[in-house]
């Protein structure tokens, strides 16, 4: 500026010298003085003006310049890699189950040759027809533009971006109207078009273009709209496309409507619905986008791009008809599991490539990942119908009454020191202590949805405080919490409503607490400052606004189920199931991560596989007699409980596994040691020795008070937490699999948008038993089903395939389970609610029934097969009383023959004979051994057997009557030998009240 200033002045000077020049010469003429001076006044107007425009060109220089420094650093080369591009998970065929996109921008990108012509036509014929002949910017557009705007008052009223521009804005702006950005756009444009060709520059906008229904770039937008590839569009679905570049809002083909918003719309309007998360909505045809694509059709009829005959097919085809709504993910399968495997997939992309969450998230959602998984969607389409008929599958017969599905529901009472039934006269639900954890919602809240208490609920005291002494009220340190309520639906499904906290923070005073229930007091000035939270209506009853508790409306079903499918072989997860009625992506997964009671399912984990790698036999006998803990209490009880009969006697390893004898499983536990049964639980991963905080099993060490390492958690799965559904099918996965544990995995592989593995899952493996303890483990869980408690697993016997499980039930009938396999799959099944102090009604023979009813579909069409048995087992004849080698006493048993034939692990094959039966001589009187004073004709030879130990015989044992008596006979002496000896009189056989010799001398002698 200095320098034209300078410059300005210069020429001044000398102007002015050749005017004074003139003047010398004229200095008398006045005209030529008078015109000199007009002549200077007109020259310095245009010096000013020349000095103001170069001045103002200089400044406005100066801004732009400013501006274009401020513009983002831009690689044009690069422009594709940095983009969002939607993932998706594939079936291991690679067929698309789900597509995984950041919820504001589903982009796929594809190459410019998978455009069709007229695609790349149609958004060139209405968004920048002269794309091939400008430098980025269009001079002839901005010119119409302006004169366009001048017009209408507006500077911004109609653009002239080019195409070249608009992927600039797309990329790298903003879509604010104003100078500053225009003038970066016009600059990056300008580079962008010095750098790349046209056919990379439109490729790039294909890619990018934002065109509805959250879809970014032509190839998700033909996805969305048409269900195709855009390589397949029409012309006339081509058009409607570019249609949407203008506004997404107004032109897209089709807009969502919830169903609840459809009485309006004529159903020929309805093109298809879509489900997202697990919400459907409706798609709705748009008409202002087939306008604008009439308006792209007579376009590109203009500028050539198609002929008559093109342009007539394709305003004459019917867009109703062509749209046709894509999906996420396939129909008919829940989010669950596809949200457990982006999980895993997050979980591993932190471990192995150090990412954090939100990179690894990030990644997963934006990075075009392509994922295989293992999930079968036939298989979890199977599992998913099987839980439709829930009541049928599970209870074997449909709902009726008033009793909700699977709950205990009979009135509480208490029955030899142990709670009966679950209800009090007003129907609400008690725990096994009597105290209300679930009311009937009539009996809580109004129709309003308030909580009302009656008067003896409440109180008011002399300050004006409110008393609650309410049972409806659970009193914790910082917080009043409300019992929560149920409902029972149409279904008949008993369904739980979550009450919160009331919302009074800490404008209340304990007075009394017993437990969580007691009495608390809220003050006077809380009451004052909030008159619309409690109002005492004139019948008395204390009402609290429900706009001050959280009340979960849709509720929850109970009971709640989850279940795993599994192929043990490669541990690869082929069907999951989380919870029943849970709609909703991300929600909580009781299949993987609900810990719950594992009751006898844990016996073969933790006390018999464990014995058999020890090297006792599946006919090692152990004796179901009674027992006491640590107090003296009978403990265990049986199943049988309920029975005249408690105990069962002697009984084998395989019988005590098919029976699931309580007394039996404890009975092995301390022959084999609570290390033992750690050691198992930890091969098979439920105990981390190295991070006991990844666990659910509770040690010692985290809980000296409350642990598991006791007989009740480690023999019967009276576990402290539990183990989910996931973790108890693999370990069983593990003895379907001759001893081999398979890691369980969600997902085979991880590839980029350019074909490379980034990961590759290959699961862990180890080896939890020796293959011959396995098989027979296998084998004994196999006759669990044929001859055991779990015989309403058997799959039908037209299909020739054979099924293996035990069934499980915690103490308090808050848990079922069954898990089994076949020679094709194995499948672990879980029923409880989610309230644990809920009992359910039956046993886990209602989870057998509810496993088979879902393994049936599964193995539809598949082979007949049975198990193998390992080659190294050898089948020998035992007694079943001794588990030894059998003697002609063992076939003489009265209650038939004992002889069995039962497989061994090599080095475990009895050597010993049967000791156990024993000939011996029976007063048949007494049922004692004779005496050297029974009668000859009361002495029976009998095979009988010997019992290992003593027990309480207040208490009947099922095969007591085959038991060699303790004791020698009594009812006989010397006379009655002689009696007999003699012939003189015939003994009384069976009656123990006998006459005295003296007393029948005395009626002979009368």
């Amino acid at each position: 500026m200095n320098a034209i200033r300078k410059d300005s002045e210069q020429m001044e000077n000398d102007t002015l010298e050749i005017i004074e020049s003139q003047d010398t010469n004229n200095s008398n003429n006045k005209e030529k003085k008078k015109k000199n001076k007009v002549l200077r006044a007109i020259f310095m107007f245009f010096l000013i003006m020349l000095l103001t425009v170069t001045a103002a060109g200089g400044f406005i220089f100066g801004i732009v310049l400013g501006i274009v420094k401020t513009a983002p650093e831009v690689d044009p080369t690069n422009i594709l890699s940095t983009l969002s591009e939607s993932s998706v998970i594939t079936d291991e065929n690679g067929n698309i189950i789900e597509k995984i996109h950041d919820p504001n921008e589903n982009r796929e990108i594809i190459p410019l040759d998978d455009m069709p012509k007229n695609l790349r036509n149609s958004f060139l014929a209405i968004e920048d027809h002269r794309f091939e002949q400008h430098f980025g910017i269009d001079i002839q557009r901005i010119a119409s533009s302006l004169v366009h705007n001048f017009q209408v008052g507006d500077p911004t009223a109609q653009g002239a971006s080019t195409i070249t521009q608009q992927l600039v804005k797309n990329l790298y702006l903003t879509n604010e109207k104003s100078w500053e950005r225009k003038i970066k756009e016009i600059y990056l444009a300008l580079k962008i078009e010095r750098i790349l060709s046209k056919n990379q520059i439109l490729e790039n906008y294909l890619n990018t273009i934002p065109l509805g229904q959250s879809s970014y770039g032509v190839q998700t937008a033909a996805r969305t709209y048409f269900s195709k590839d855009a390589k397949d569009l029409t012309l006339a679905e081509c058009a409607m496309l570019a249609g949407a570049a203008k506004s997404t809002v107004t032109y897209a083909p089709f807009s969502r409507y919830n169903m609840y918003d459809l009485e309006n719309i004529p159903e020929e309007d309805i093109v298809g619905y879509v489900t997202i998360g697990s919400v459907q909505y409706a798609c709705v045809f748009n008409q202002d986008s087939r306008d604008r694509q009439l308006l792209i059709l007579d376009r590109m009829l203009d500028l050539g791009y198609i002929n008559e005959a093109e342009h007539k097919n394709a305003v004459n085809e019917d867009m109703r008809n062509a749209l046709n709504p894509g999906q996420t993910k396939i129909a008919q399968i829940s989010t669950l599991p596809m949200d457990y495997v982006k999980e895993k997939v997050i979980e591993d992309l932190m471990e192995y490539k150090s990412m954090s969450y939100k990179e690894a998230e990030a990644y997963v959602y934006r990075g075009g990942l392509t994922i295989t998984t293992t999930i079968d969607v036939n298989i979890q389409k199977s599992l998913e119908e099987s839980y439709k008929n829930f009541s049928y599958n599970f209870l074997g017969s449909e709902p009726s009454g008033e009793t909700p599905v699977g709950e205990e529901w009979r009135y509480f009472k208490w029955v030899d020191n142990e709670a009966v039934g679950c209800l009090d006269s007003q129907k609400n639900v008690l725990n096994e202590y009597g105290q209300t954890i679930f009311y009937k919602k009539e009996n809580i809240m109004d129709e309003e949805g308030n909580i009302y208490l009656n008067p003896d609920e409440y109180s008011y005291d002399q300050s004006g405080f409110l008393v609650i002494s309410s049972k409806k009220f659970d009193i914790y340190s910082s917080t009043i919490d409300i019992v929560d309520c149920y409902t029972i639906n149409e279904e008949y499904n008993f369904v739980s409503h979550i009450l919160g906290s009331l919302n009074i923070g800490d404008n209340l005073q304990i007075l009394e607490q017993k437990g969580t229930k007691g009495k608390f007091l809220i003050t006077k000035d809380f009451l004052d400052k909030n008159k619309n939270i409690f109002n005492v209506g004139d019948d008395n009853v204390l009402r609290i606004s429900k706009n001050f508790f959280y009340y979960q409306d849709n509720g929850i079903v109970q009971p709640q189920s989850a279940a795993v499918i599994m192929d043990y072989r490669t541990g690869k997860i082929k069907a999951m199931f989380g919870g029943r009625n849970i709609e909703g992506s991300r929600t909580f997964n009781r299949a993987a991560d609900a810990a719950r009671q594992p009751g006898s399912t844990i016996k073969p984990l933790s006390v018999y596989l464990p014995a058999l790698n020890m090297g006792y036999s599946a006919s090692y006998i152990l004796e179901d007699l009674p027992r006491t803990n640590e107090a003296g209490e009978r403990w265990p009880k049986n199943w049988f409980e309920h029975r005249s009969v408690k105990y069962w006697g002697k009984l084998t390893l395989r019988k005590s596994i098919e029976q699931s004898v309580n007394t039996n499983a404890v009975n092995m536990l301390e022959k084999i040691g609570t290390q033992a049964a750690i050691e198992s639980l930890t091969n098979f991963g439920f105990i981390d020795t190295e991070n006991p905080n990844s666990d659910t099993f509770i040690s010692p060490e985290e809980d000296a008070a409350f642990n598991d390492v006791n007989l009740a958690s480690l023999g019967l799965g009276g576990l402290t937490k539990g183990f989910s559904p996931l973790s108890m099918t693999a370990a069983y996965g593990a003895i379907a699999n001759d001893g081999v544990y398979v890691e369980p995995i969600a997902y085979t592989k991880i590839t980029d948008n350019k074909g490379n593995i980034i990961l590759e899952n290959i699961p862990k493996t180890r080896i939890v038993s020796s293959p011959e303890a396995a098989s027979l483990m296998k084998d004994i869980l196999r006759t669990t089903v044929t001859n055991g408690l779990s015989y309403k697993a058997k799959l039908p016997a037209e299909m020739g395939i054979e099924a293996a499980g035990k069934t499980g039930t915690t103490q308090a009938s808050g848990d079922f389970w069954y898990v089994g396999f076949t020679p094709y799959y194995i499948g672990g099944v879980w029923v409880g609610n989610d309230n644990v102090q809920m009992k359910l009604t039956g046993d886990s023979g209602a989870n057998a029934n509810l496993w088979r009813q879902i393994m049936i579909p599964v193995h539809e069409g598949l082979e007949p097969a049975k198990f193998e048995l390992n080659n190294n087992l050898i089948p020998v004849q035992v007694c079943k009383q001794s588990g030894l080698l059998p003697t002609e006493y063992c076939s003489q048993d009265p209650r038939g023959s004992q002889i069995i034939t039962e497989y061994f692990v090599p080095g475990t094959v009895p050597s010993k004979y049967c000791e156990t039966h024993v000939m011996a001589e029976i007063c048949t009187n007494s049922n004692m051994l004779k005496s050297q004073y029974c009668p000859g004709n009361l002495i029976e030879q009998r095979i009988l057997v010997t019992r290992n130990k003593t027990y309480d015989h207040s208490f009947s044992v099922l095969d007591d009557a085959y038991q060699l008596p303790l004791n020698v006979c009594t009812n006989h002496t010397q006379w009655h030998y002689d009696q007999w000896l003699n012939q003189q009189i015939e003994p009384l056989e069976t009656d123990n009240n006998e006459e005295t010799p003296s007393e029948v001398e005395e009626e002979q002698e009368n």
